[in-house]
């Protein structure tokens, strides 16, 4: 009996594990409202701290030979929408590589692996430098830094959103196995399926 006993106890934990797996599938809400994300962002705004330099960009790498190099030097800099346009399918058409998304933020050192240039100082390169054009022997690089946030500082909303999202899942779904574990256990009280001692 005594090596069926965690036999059992593992068939058991198993089964319970099964089941609050598919409770959670079946009646976990996922829906997270841009108004939630706001409100919890809000609130936990402190515990959103940047471990890592951010930046808001406009990023094009280009062969040597790329044709109308002007015109990259004078639209990566615009804020104007339809220059961005412009600029977007410039670079489609002859980029190697390139970043155009207003909204998006990038760690800095990421975008620093694209490009021939290391900074000593990352905070002091970001609070001096919004343009910079770099060549190497195969490429033109251009990259117009529109914002950025430096490490310890507040991580914008937008940066945080997927892991506040899971943040507020689990909570969820360990509300929703919470329940159904109180549940189990008033009717089991009612039901006499045991007694307490």
């Amino acid at each position: 009996c005594n090596m069926l006993s965690p036999l059992l106890n593992c068939r058991n934990s198993l089964l319970i594990f099964t089941y609050e797996n598919e409770l959670i599938n079946l009646k976990l809400d996922t829906l997270i409202t841009d108004d939630l994300l706001e409100e919890y962002y809000q609130r936990h705004q402190n515990e959103f701290r940047l471990r890592e330099n951010i930046v808001q960009l406009n990023f094009v790498k280009l062969p040597v030979d790329a044709p109308d190099i002007n015109i990259v030097r004078r639209l990566i800099r615009s804020e104007d929408p339809e220059d961005l346009e412009r600029l977007e399918e410039y670079s489609l058409n002859n980029a190697a590589a390139f970043f155009l998304d207003q909204d998006s933020w990038f760690i800095f050192s990421d975008i620093l692996r694209e490009i021939p240039l290391n900074p000593a100082n990352h905070e002091s390169f970001l609070r001096n430098n919004r343009f910079v054009e770099l060549n190497d022997q195969f490429y033109r690089y251009f990259l117009f830094i529109r914002d950025y946030r430096l490490e310890g500082s507040p991580s914008p909303l937008t940066f945080q959103i997927d892991n506040i999202k899971a943040i507020i899942l689990n909570h969820r779904k360990q509300t929703l196995i919470n329940e159904f574990r109180q549940n189990l256990y008033m009717e089991a009280v009612r039901s006499s399926a045991f007694e307490i001692y």
